[in-house]
């Protein structure tokens, strides 16, 4: 089924945009006519996202940033941290239709005082955000 929607939105698609020469090539390879625009993907900066130095004296920080819509999975990460034990918490960095069912999720399941949800923060405020968390989580369904 997969190629039937590709060839659907090849047909629909007036222009397509690849990240290198490579997957245009691949997009022509797979029988994409139309214009392509070469648009390079974002680098890294290293400097700004290397490992924090040192370890905090902090407990253990599970992280999440991103929508807060279901697909995303945060529920998994909720239900999943309680059932660890130790010294740990979790920071949800985001917004979205789901925000309160998963406010009320981690109420239901005792993780007041471990779980803090944060509003969405500007993509330069990233990197900082990335040496709060000892892990990094991508718990999407999807």
């Amino acid at each position: 089924p997969f190629s039937t929607f590709e060839r659907a939105c090849f047909a629909w698609a007036e222009r397509a945009f690849a990240g290198n020469r490579a997957a245009r090539d691949i997009l022509r390879a797979k029988g994409y006519r139309r214009p392509i625009d070469i648009l390079p993907q974002f680098g890294v900066d290293p400097e700004l996202f290397r490992p924090a130095d040192g370890r905090p004296d902090r407990p253990v920080t599970v992280g999440y940033f991103g929508r807060l819509v279901e697909a995303k999975g945060v529920q998994v990460l909720l239900r999943a941290a309680a059932a660890l034990r130790g010294d740990w918490r979790v920071e949800i960095v985001g917004g979205g239709a789901h925000e309160a069912a998963l406010r009320a999720l981690a109420a239901g399941l005792g993780l007041d005082g471990r779980v803090a949800f944060r509003p969405p923060v500007p993509s330069g405020a990233v990197p900082a955000l990335l040496h709060g968390f000892d892990i990094a989580v991508v718990p999407s369904l999807r």
